[in-house]
């Protein structure tokens, strides 16, 4: 059911032109936005576009009752476009974990590989 709920805001985020989009490398298109379940992330060049994204974002939740889980959204500047503390109610932060991948300033994080490798460690070390 919630899929069904959240798919008019995915199309309208994705198919929005005041949404700035974002060279992503090893990928030909420029995607707006990564959901998965009840995770959403934008993916976006400048602070306006972040604005922007959470004013169409507002307007959805007003009009379907839905919620932003505030205390668990943040901002990372990849390329330091946004230079803010916060945009709006939400912090712009030095690294997140989307979907288990460490992101931070310079793209995606070596600590995501730090997991895997103490993951593989300690299956390793059980054999």
């Amino acid at each position: 059911l919630y899929v069904l709920c959240i798919e008019p805001l995915l199309r309208w985020l994705a198919s929005n032109p005041s949404i700035a989009r974002v060279a992503l490398p090893g990928i030909g298109s420029k995607p707006t936005l990564f959901a998965y379940a009840d995770d959403l992330t934008i993916c976006t060049s400048d602070t306006k576009s972040v604005e922007e994204a959470l004013d169409v974002m507002d307007v959805y939740m007003r009009a379907s009752g839905g919620r932003l889980k505030k205390p668990k959204s943040s901002i990372v500047s990849i390329n330091g476009a946004v230079g803010r503390i916060a945009v709006g109610d939400i912090p712009v932060v030095q690294s997140t974990k989307v979907l288990g991948v460490h992101f931070a300033r310079g793209g995606a994080s070596g600590e995501s590989w730090k997991e895997v490798g103490d993951t593989l460690q300690s299956l390793r070390d059980e054999y």
